[in-house]
């Protein structure tokens, strides 16, 4: 059982988005109250640093196909975008609130979301990327001192391995041999031109909403100090 000073946490900025949730009932809302959604997530949190387990979702393929494309989607983008070579960030970044490790950081502040296929490519716009990511971007931009910073989404290939894997669960659904064959063209989209698999949407830092997140975050921290088995 590991001893932890929640008064200086730093949280992840891939966490903010959830964080951020605001609660449903209007009173709770306009009192500044967390969200059940936010204090699910501080539990969490809690327990994996107060007892090192970390819960895992191991059918998270969409988070695993992410992972292991992180390079090939950032070739995509590099090919597309033409801003010479945009090399992936290693550098884990932390100030008094938040920390974590964005894509690229030169020339521009980029953060780089792999789809799993063409139909979840095809549904993000704008308004989707900001309501799932702004946050996450502003934590990223709030660190580096950046006013604006861009966020792309990828479709690119699926690894084989998770590609065979899907294939075979199709084998148990009622599904002909020619549907079967039909179905591995959903894992590879080599045949759509590489321009049409990007999307860029911009974010710009906002210092009032910096207050907004210092406010939760402060209360975030001090819910972590109330929980207990």
């Amino acid at each position: 059982m590991q001893k932890v000073n929640w008064d200086t946490y730093k949280f992840h900025c891939s966490s903010l988005p959830t964080l951020m949730t605001q609660p449903r009932e209007k009173a709770k809302k306009e009192a500044g109250e967390l969200s059940e959604t936010t204090k699910t997530a501080l539990r969490e949190i809690w327990i994996e640093e107060t007892f090192g387990r970390k819960k895992f979702d191991t059918s998270n393929k969409f988070t695993e196909k992410g992972l292991l494309c992180e390079q090939d989607s950032l070739e995509l983008v590099t090919s597309v975008y033409k801003r010479g070579f945009l090399a992936k960030n290693k550098d884990f970044l932390v100030n008094r609130y938040v920390c974590g490790t964005p894509d690229v950081l030169k020339p521009i502040l980029i953060d780089i979301k792999t789809s799993w296929d063409i139909w979840t490519f095809a549904k993000v716009d704008e308004k989707k990327a900001k309501s799932d990511y702004f946050w996450q971007l502003l934590g990223y931009m709030w660190l580096l001192g950046r006013k604006r910073s861009k966020l792309i989404y990828a479709l690119v290939n699926t690894p084989e391995d998770i590609k065979e894997k899907e294939l075979y669960n199709l084998t148990f659904k009622n599904i002909t041999p020619e549907e079967q064959i039909k179905a591995e063209a959903n894992y590879c989209f080599d045949d759509i031109p590489c321009k049409h698999r990007v999307k860029m949407y911009n974010f710009k830092f906002e210092m009032e909403k910096i207050q907004e997140l210092k406010r939760t975050l402060d209360a975030s921290r001090a819910y972590l100090k109330t929980i207990k088995l």
